[in-house]
């Protein structure tokens, strides 16, 4: 037994694993800064998507809110003249959605 740990080469293997041991401690640290970098960056990213989704959120609901101002205040709707059908409604209501870019 105590020739096993006396020998050229253990003294060999122990030397090279004793060596290799910061280049690996190294390679390991690199690795997980870079995973906290990506990690990071992936959360920088969710966070700017979803300030993107409530920004066209809030764009839709303002369209949506002209819309129904737009068909609230149509003489088809608000005033319901003589001659006014559903079909006359309608039509106004698909004019007017056209006329809003959000909903084309």
């Amino acid at each position: 037994m105590s020739q096993l740990f006396s020998g050229l080469r253990f003294r060999l293997l122990l030397l090279v694993v004793l060596a290799s041991i910061p280049t690996v401690v190294l390679t390991l640290h690199i690795a997980r800064q870079d995973r906290q970098c990506q990690t990071a960056a992936l959360r920088q990213h969710s966070q700017d998507m979803v300030k993107l989704a409530a920004r066209k959120e809030d764009e839709m609901i303002a369209g949506t809110r002209q819309l129904l101002r737009a068909v609230a205040e149509s003489t088809q709707v608000y005033g319901r003249p003589s001659g006014a059908t559903p079909r006359s409604c309608c039509a106004r209501c698909s004019q007017t959605t056209l006329a809003i870019p959000t909903w084309e």
